[in-house]
C-alpha cells in the first residue's frame, strides 16, 4: 500500500510526459491525460481541420464555442467516450491545441487524432 501511494504521488508530481513528438507542431507534450501542441497556423485553419477530422471519424458534436481568440469543442463517439479540444491563439502567432480523450486521457488515441488532423493542416505533397 505504501509503495502504491508513493508511486501515485510521483506520477501526480512529475506527470506522464512524452518526449518523442508525433506531430509537426512545437512544444508537444502529454501530461496528466491532456495532449498539447502548438501549431504555426491560424485559428480558422485549425478550426476547419478539427471539424473535418472529427466528421470523418464519425464523432458526434456535443458543443462548439468560438470566441475571438479561443475555441472549445466537445465530441462523443458511439460508446459515449468524450473528446474535449481547446484551442487558443498565442502571442507568438501560434495556436495551442489541448486535447483530452475520456475522463482520464488516452495518449494513443490523441496521437492518432492529431496525425489525422495534420493531414488537413499541412499542404498536400504530390
Amino acid at each position: 500500500m505504501k509503495i502504491l501511494l508513493t508511486a501515485l504521488i510521483a506520477v501526480m508530481f512529475f506527470g506522464c510526459t512524452t518526449t518523442q513528438p508525433v506531430t509537426h507542431g512545437t512544444k508537444e507534450k502529454y501530461s496528466f491525460g491532456t495532449y498539447s501542441v502548438d501549431y504555426a497556423t491560424t485559428l480558422l485553419e485549425l478550426d476547419t481541420a478539427i471539424r473535418t477530422t472529427c466528421t470523418q471519424a464519425k464523432l458526434i458534436e456535443v458543443s462548439r464555442i468560438n470566441r475571438e481568440k479561443t475555441c472549445s469543442y466537445q465530441y462523443r463517439d458511439v460508446n459515449n467516450t468524450s473528446l474535449e479540444i481547446d484551442t487558443s491563439e498565442r502571442k507568438d502567432g501560434t495556436v495551442r491545441l489541448k486535447m483530452r480523450v475520456g475522463s482520464t486521457g488516452d495518449k494513443e488515441v490523441c496521437q492518432t487524432i492529431l496525425m489525422e488532423l495534420e493531414k488537413h493542416l499541412l499542404p498536400q505533397q504530390d
